[in-house]
Formats: structure tokens, C-alpha cells, sequence
């Protein structure tokens, strides 16, 4: 993986936290979402094309 490509992950998995964390403080989903949204987040894995 090159630079770019491990910056635009590092990016992708910056506002999924965030976004991840709006929902739950509009509570939008509740406290047990969040943390499984959490895990898929830091254990996802980008697309093939993009490895």
C-alpha cells in the first residue's frame, strides 16, 4: 500500500469514527451500535482495488 492510498484510509476511518460518534450523541443509535460500528470500523478493510 502506498502513502496515498494509507492516508486516504487513515482519513476514511477519521470521519467514520466521527460520523459514528454524531449519530450516537443526536441519539440516533444507542451506546451498543456505536461500539459495534466501532470494531467494523478499526478491523474494515478497503477495497481491493485500493490496496
Amino acid at each position: 500500500m502506498n502513502l496515498k492510498a494509507k492516508m486516504k484510509e487513515a482519513n476514511e476511518k477519521i470521519w467514520l469514527h466521527y460520523f459514528n460518534q454524531e449519530l450516537y450523541k443526536r441519539k440516533i443509535i444507542g451506546e451498543t451500535e456505536r461500539n459495534k460500528m466501532a470494531v467494523k470500523i478499526e478491523t474494515r478493510k478497503p477495497p481491493a482495488r485500493e490496496r
